[in-house]
């Protein structure tokens, strides 16, 4: 009997694989299409979001310095330890990326950091600042690697390298955008606090942008999403 079920577990391997082949070789023959383009105008807005709650933390670093007494004791937990986090939560959400929906990841990441910017008006002292600054880029690394194997997995073949140029060129426009603000609010007492509206008022559009438009990930779907063996067939 051993012998009989190792003989059918290499069939049902090979059964998955040609499964998840001949999803990935349908998805390439779909024409690409207004959803799709709609689907790369979406994460890409996911990318300038988590990107401008990602760079903010420079203009914070100016802009707060005066209103919030800033010292420079203040700096390193400013600058260093919510770029930590940062790095510390993709690396995690990288990890999670293959185990659970990427879909709601993306928008547990979204929420965390929007929320948490969104929040930063309100801070009196530096050590809310910085307590704020450190809880939202933990969501980051649940965003960012979420939305790029999302496009590639959606999208034509063809127009894949296409969305990752736009998704890098949202990025880095998103890091350009903050010293340019910064530079107009300067002067302005409450500078700090204009600057993070825009990435915080995007908890409310982006999370139900991603909920309704973005689908969950056709492979998951195909195998029920439920990582791990499938379950051997009955013989009878």
């Amino acid at each position: 009997m051993s012998e009989i079920n190792a003989g059918f577990a290499p069939a049902e391997t090979d059964v998955a694989a040609s499964g998840d082949d001949l999803l990935g070789r349908t998805l390439d023959r779909i024409p690409f299409s207004v959803y799709h383009l709609l689907l790369v105008v979406i994460l890409g807005l996911v990318g300038f979001v988590e990107g401008y709650d990602t760079a903010i933390t420079g203009a914070l670093l100016v802009l707060a310095r005066g209103p919030l007494h800033l010292t420079a004791a203040d700096t390193p937990w400013l600058v260093v330890v919510p770029t930590a986090a940062v790095v510390a939560s993709v690396f995690v959400g990288s990890l999670l990326n293959d185990r659970f929906s990427r879909k709601n990841l993306m928008q547990f990441g979204i929420v965390v950091t929007t929320l948490f910017t969104l929040l930063i008006p309100l801070a009196e002292t530096a050590d809310q600042l910085i307590a704020l600054r450190i809880l939202g880029s933990i969501g980051v690394g649940f965003a960012i690697p979420a939305a790029y194997p999302i496009g590639a997995e959606l999208l034509p073949a063809q127009h894949r390298r296409t969305f990752a140029t736009i998704y890098e060129l949202v990025l880095a426009t998103a890091f350009v955008l903050l010293p340019f603000l910064g530079f107009l609010l300067a002067h302005n007492p409450d500078g700090f606090r204009l600057i993070a509206l825009p990435g915080g008022l995007a908890l409310f559009v982006v999370p139900v942008l991603v909920h309704f438009i973005v689908p969950q990930s056709p492979a998951g779907s195909s195998a029920g999403d439920a990582p791990g063996p499938r379950r051997p067939r009955s013989t009878g």
